[in-house]
């Protein structure tokens, strides 16, 4: 078994060198290749025992911080003889100022630079983790004159494009094929379960003895398999080998059935970690990392719920969630029961830190020291094993590759879609830190034009209000209903474009009160709301008629009104309509000119 401490291996006579990262949660360490920084022997042993000390909140970011280094300063140093004696009494201001100048910022051919900005600023923060931590064990060899720049890039911006979800067509479709396969899995393991129930009521020792040769069921086989396997089925060959009782068992009944009514493998575990992640929405790791101390049910006003609560590294904060009990196939509830119940066996088999966790799997290699695999990240990053099988679980359903934050980007599109571009909902639902969290990587090209258009609509109900003194005020207008029309309670076929006298082509209309006679309108006669608006336009009409008296009022609104008590209000012939409608308590509308 390999030592679990952190160390820099230098083979002089090979020309190797190394760095030994210790491994958690009774993980293998990893071995870092960094044969490369040789290009400056001197400085590679200093920087590799320094980076050693220094600490990192996760394991993913120190093994990053060794690969930034590795393309950063040490390549810059390979790029040059020169600095083959490098040494940190090397390390002053004028060194750092050519690191940048030379390797940081070099530019094609059409000016721009090689690498990204964030490329850059992750190999110079490198760099100055390295500097700074020099500086706090008071190293004697640093010299006085060595500053990392703040901002070597002025006017530079480290834009971050978000991640497009995927489109409504292909989000529906991928959950169709996640939700058909969880299905299929939980009700042919389930129908595993059940006939060994029906068995064990039969004969509670049975599977402890061997099964009858006429009247054997599945549900016996697999109490037998589960008695005489230790903890989960061997290779069907070695079984042949060394089992005949069990080979013949498995090879009548089906090895795949029996095998994964035992225990999953980590292949059948992705569809489920993909319809867990449509109902949750969480990032991978705090959704692969979830373990049973984050599971809580509780039974609230009759109703049983599930209740998750799990940490999610990278902010320090919990991200809750909870479900109501469900027989449904896609609930949640029912497939986190399922996946407690399916993983138990392995449970007695894998090291005490691993026991608590969710995702727990037969390993690939059955004879291997490793008992059990886990999907959860254990602190180390990306989990290998999960993203493994992506692919090929996407080929099988003839998608392309398709990842966590792709779900979790295509739930956030279908939030912003329903919350009608409210980013404050939208954060919420996604459990985020604060809203630039969410404009920053949920806020998609979609989704960005969608609040320019918002903005510009406003911009244009804003600018008609001023217009009419007020008079048309979209905000007394219920979410159903349109606004684009000058007068409340009808629609228009293109506000911008209106035919009547005095109006701008382009603007929207802000002949208040002229509707009924302009040939763009339309009203729905089935809405309550409409009708009881067209009743408040003609009380209207009666009140200009007194104040500017008949003559003046038949030439300014008469047409209007004809075309209102003389068409529009008897298409409202529906008796519930004129019921509801008289019930409706709406504000008073402005008067007219």
């Amino acid at each position: 078994m390999s030592t679990q401490i952190d160390a820099v291996m230098h083979d002089a006579e090979n020309g190797s060198l190394s760095i030994r990262l210790s491994g958690l949660h009774g993980r293998d360490p990893k071995e870092l290749n960094c044969s490369s920084w040789l290009a400056a022997p001197k400085l590679a042993m200093a920087f590799g025992k320094i980076s050693l000390a220094i600490r990192f909140r996760a394991f993913r970011t120190r093994e990053a911080h060794f690969i930034d280094l590795t393309y950063g300063i040490f390549a810059y140093c390979a790029s040059d003889p020169r600095f083959s004696c490098l040494a940190i009494s090397n390390l002053d201001s004028a060194f750092v100022s050519g690191f940048v100048r030379e390797w940081l910022s070099r530019t094609n051919d059409d000016g721009s630079y090689v690498l990204s900005g964030y490329t850059r600023t992750h190999y110079l923060g490198a760099l100055r983790k390295v500097i700074r931590a020099l500086k706090d064990m008071n190293c004697a060899d640093l010299p006085d004159d060595c500053e990392i720049p703040s901002n070597p890039w002025p006017g530079g911006t480290l834009v971050t494009q978000p991640k497009e979800p995927m489109t409504l067509r292909q989000s529906t479709a991928f959950y169709r094929y996640c939700r058909a396969g969880v299905a299929a899995q939980i009700a042919e393991v389930e129908a595993v379960w059940t006939s060994a129930d029906q068995a064990r009521r039969v004969c509670s020792y049975v599977g402890e003895t061997p099964l009858p040769h006429r009247g054997r069921t599945v549900g016996m086989a697999y109490l037998r398999a589960a008695y005489l396997a230790n903890g989960y089925l061997p290779e069907q060959k070695v079984l042949k080998a060394t089992n005949a009782e069990l080979f013949k068992i498995t090879a009548e009944f089906g090895y795949q059935t029996i095998a994964r009514a035992l225990a999953p493998l980590a292949g059948d575990l992705t569809k489920f970690v993909f319809l867990l992640a449509f109902a949750t929405l969480l990032n991978a790791q705090p959704l692969l990392d979830l373990e049973l101390s984050h599971i809580k049910t509780k039974k609230i006003l009759g109703t049983e719920r599930i209740f998750l609560s799990s940490p999610k590294n990278r902010s320090g904060r919990k991200q809750h969630l909870n479900f109501a009990e469900s027989s449904e196939g896609d609930s949640p509830y029912r497939v986190i029961k399922f996946l407690i119940r399916w993983t138990e066996r392995l449970r007695d088999l894998c090291p005490e830190q691993m026991r608590n966790y969710l995702f727990l799997c037969v390993p690939r290699n059955k004879k291997g020291r490793i008992r059990v695999e886990t999907l959860h990240q254990m602190g180390q990053g990306k989990s290998v094993l999960f993203h493994s099988h992506i692919i090929g679980f996407c080929k099988a359903g003839g998608f392309s590759w398709i990842g966590l934050r792709s779900v979790r980007a295509t739930g956030a599109e279908i939030a912003d879609l329903l919350f009608g571009g409210d980013i404050r909902k939208t954060s919420a639902l996604l459990q985020h830190s604060g809203l630039g969290v969410t404009e920053k990587y949920y806020r998609s090209r979609l989704a960005q034009r969608r609040q320019s258009e918002q903005l510009a609509v406003a911009m244009d109900r804003r600018e008609r209000w001023i217009a009419s003194q007020g008079k048309i005020e979209p905000r007394n207008t219920p979410q159903s209903e349109e606004v684009g029309a000058a007068t409340p309670g009808f629609r228009c076929l293109d506000p911008c474009d209106s035919p009547l006298r005095g109006e701008r082509q382009g603007r929207l209309c802000t002949a208040y009160g002229q509707c009924p006679a302009c040939p763009f309108a339309s009203v729905d006669v089935k809405s309550p709301y409409a009708l009881a608006r067209a009743l408040q336009v003609q009380v209207l009409h009666h009140d200009a008629r007194e104040r500017l008296g008949a003559e003046a009022w038949r030439l300014r609104w008469g047409e209007s009104y004809e075309r209102l008590v003389g068409f529009w209000l008897p298409q409202f012939d529906d008796v519930d309509v004129q019921n509801v409608a008289a019930q409706l308590p709406l504000p008073p509308l402005p008067p007219l000119d």
